[in-house]
């Protein structure tokens, strides 16, 4: 290995809008209703688990984060 690359969202490729309309599909299966923009303006940089367990947490619904 000659190098090591980290892309982190917004450097080389910026993924946050996909990332945020999947996480708002995948919380409306849960019934949480969020919209992709909002995802991004509260969370965006935030690990997964630290979203997933905030959002559930802050409308009282319970899941298996490693599942979510």
């Amino acid at each position: 290995m000659h190098a090591v690359l980290w892309d982190m969202d917004g450097v080389i490729s910026n993924t946050q809008g996909l990332h945020a309309r999947i996480e708002s599909d995948l919380l409306g299966q849960y019934g949480i209703p969020l919209m992709p923009q909002q995802i991004t303006a509260a969370y965006a940089g935030a690990s997964d688990r630290e979203f997933f367990g905030h959002v559930f947490a802050l409308f009282r619904r319970e899941a298996d984060l490693e599942t979510v």
